[in-house]
């Protein structure tokens, strides 16, 4: 067992170790107005969900965590900076109320973003879903048939996205990126994604930098 822990009159808390562990002290710092939390743990758990009301937390990174059908709203009133690694959600809805309990977020990062299924918000919620400061967002990790599903209308408000996709993106349409001034597209296969390349550019009236490039697995 490893339990780490970093912070300063509890304005920070970083743990690696057990998840009833974890979750004991995600509770503790809670309590008392963390702002910083950056969650790893080595077997896939649930999140403790004293996270998703902590009022005071300023930046969430979580790492291999379940979001389990049902999970509590989500009430981050807060929350500027948002990483979730290799993370599972149900359906598309519950990540975008996940994400719209966030009202003040800036920077959004996604990896292996998983969802069992593509069920969205009604057109009712989708009216009422809002992320005027969200600047930049980096969507990574969309390379194959469990993750396709990206719903890019959530960072369609952005200025500056880093999109990674693979051959055969089957995601949510393409929003128009009405305030996107710089974008690095990243795919498997130039030659394959042209099509998709100048799709996504044609949605993208205000974009001044482009940067194209295939990683390499």
């Amino acid at each position: 067992m490893e339990l780490s822990l970093a912070f300063s009159s509890l304005s920070e808390l970083r743990i690696l170790s057990p998840i009833d562990i974890v979750t004991k002290w995600v509770n503790f710092a809670v309590q008392r107005g963390v702002q910083y939390i950056d969650l790893y743990v080595g077997n896939r758990s649930k999140l403790p969900i004293s996270i998703l009301t902590c009022t005071t937390l300023v930046v969430l990174k979580i790492d291999n965590f379940i979001m389990e059908k049902g999970f509590p709203p989500v009430t981050l009133p807060s929350l500027k900076t948002l990483h979730l690694n290799n993370i599972s959600f149900p359906q598309h809805r519950d990540f975008m109320l996940f994400i719209a309990g966030c009202p003040i977020l800036e920077n959004l990062l996604t990896f292996d973003v998983l969802f069992d299924s593509v069920v969205s918000l009604t057109c009712e919620e989708w009216e009422n879903f809002s992320l005027p400061n969200l600047t930049t967002a980096n969507i990574d990790g969309c390379r194959n048939q469990y993750r396709e599903h990206f719903p890019l209308k959530v960072v369609h408000n952005v200025s500056s996205l880093r999109l990674e996709i693979g051959q055969d993106y089957l995601g949510d349409f393409i929003p128009t990126f009405h305030n996107l001034t710089k974008l690095d597209f990243v795919c498997s296969s130039l030659n394959n994604n042209w099509e998709l390349v100048v799709e996504v550019l044609k949605h993208c009236p205000k974009l001044q930098k482009l940067r194209l490039s295939e990683f390499v697995r």
